[in-house]
Formats: C-alpha cells, structure tokens, sequence
C-alpha cells in the first residue's frame, strides 16, 4: 500500500475541505474512505484538495466515484485542483457528466478541455456560478 494523508482543513459552515496527500493505489481506497468519514444522512459538502495527490492507475477514479456515491446527489464533491494524471483519467471518462454532483475545480494553469469550456460559457449565460466565487474555495 502506498500511503495517503487525509487532513481536515477547516472551512466554512456546510463544507468540509480535506487534503489528500500522497500516491494513492487500490490498497489505499478504503483507508482514504474511513479517513474521509463522509456519508449518511447529515453529509455535507465535500472539497478535496488534490493537488498533492498522485494515482498511476485507474484508483483515483474509484475512489472518488464511491466518495460521490456515499454523499449521494443532493451533496456535492467537488475536485479541487487536481494533478495532470487525474484529469486526464477524469477527462476521459467523463466523471463531470457521468456523476452529476461531482465537479473539478481545475488550477488555473490547466484549463480545462473546448468541451467544458463550452460548458462554463453556458453556465456563465445561465447565470450559475463560473468557478471564480467557489464558497470559500480560493482561486489560486
């Protein structure tokens, strides 16, 4: 098992913010999962800081498609600044689109794809939040 360091970081109310840290394998799925304690029926919103974290295999994706199955659809997780690595996995399976309260808060060094590109100007026309005011998520 490769190790994996789960931290709390304080946020603001109806939130919780974790970092995760380190090279994540399958092994490492349900330590990260018991870490996390999230789910049920009193389950916040979510933020992971990913930025430190790397995945060389498919683990990543597992982890965070059971994550956004424990909140369940009316909590959201949000993705929040991950490696090249893990949106390219996320890109091309189509995590956004496939789990409807998952979304990737992409660093402002990777942009994101012409589709989502396409997507935020149409969320911008509608009026829903662009990404630069992320409740208490601080652009970097």
């Amino acid at each position: 098992m490769k190790g994996v360091t789960v931290l709390e970081v304080v946020t603001a109310p109806g939130v919780r913010r974790f970092r995760l840290a380190g090279e994540l394998d399958d092994s490492g799925i349900r330590h990260v999962v018991e870490a996390l304690g999230i789910g049920g029926p009193d389950s916040r919103d979510v933020q992971l800081d990913l930025r430190g974290l790397t995945c060389r295999d498919g683990s990543v994706i597992l982890l965070l498609m059971h994550l956004a199955g424990l909140l369940g659809s009316g909590v959201r997780l949000s993705l929040l600044f991950p490696q090249e690595s893990v949106l390219r996995l996320a890109d091309a399976l189509e995590l956004e689109e496939d789990l409807p309260n998952v979304r990737i808060i992409r660093h402002p060094s990777r942009p994101a794809p012409a589709s989502h590109r396409a997507d935020l100007r149409r969320a911008r026309s509608l009026g829903e939040p662009d990404g630069s005011s992320l409740g208490g998520v601080p652009a970097e």
